[in-house]
């Protein structure tokens, strides 16, 4: 297992790549408000799109649960380098929890349109506010405490 010591940034290491975890994210701060808006606008009847809907949402299911990866080793990471931390990522992981219980219901099938997409745009705002805090206090968290070698 790795050590807090061991990816600790030393003064001269390189930073982490960010850029493929931020592209993600700004992907996933598109999607599930562009398929609340076409649950809205697909006609009840229009059983292809719908399904054409569902598929995609499915994809975005599968691909947002990276947060398990935060909250099992980006996380713990950063509460050995920055202690003082630990009330952000608290939140991050409470977040975590409250996105969870959206995507529970969201993976339930056979719901009427509009309570999916009252889900989805539920989904939607949680997300963006989960990831503006993120962004806004751990990506600087983490380029400045842990090493690329991590």
């Amino acid at each position: 297992m790795t050590t807090p010591t061991q990816t600790r940034r030393r003064p001269g290491d390189p930073a982490p790549d960010l850029v493929t975890f931020l592209v993600f994210h700004a992907g996933l701060r598109r999607e599930f408000g562009r398929l609340a808006e076409v649950l809205d606008r697909c006609d009840p009847r229009d059983e292809r799109r719908r399904a054409v809907v569902d598929e995609h949402h499915a994809l975005l299911q599968r691909v947002h649960h990276h947060h398990t990866e935060e909250d099992e080793a980006i996380w713990p990471l950063l509460r050995g380098l920055v202690p003082e931390a630990a009330a952000t990522l608290d939140r991050l992981e409470a977040d975590h929890q409250e996105m969870d219980t959206v995507t529970g219901r969201l993976s339930g099938g056979g719901r009427p349109a509009r309570e999916v997409a009252a889900d989805l745009r539920a989904l939607d705002r949680l997300l963006n506010t989960h990831l503006d805090l993120e962004e806004s206090e751990v990506v600087p968290l983490i380029r400045e405490h842990v090493s690329a070698a991590w």
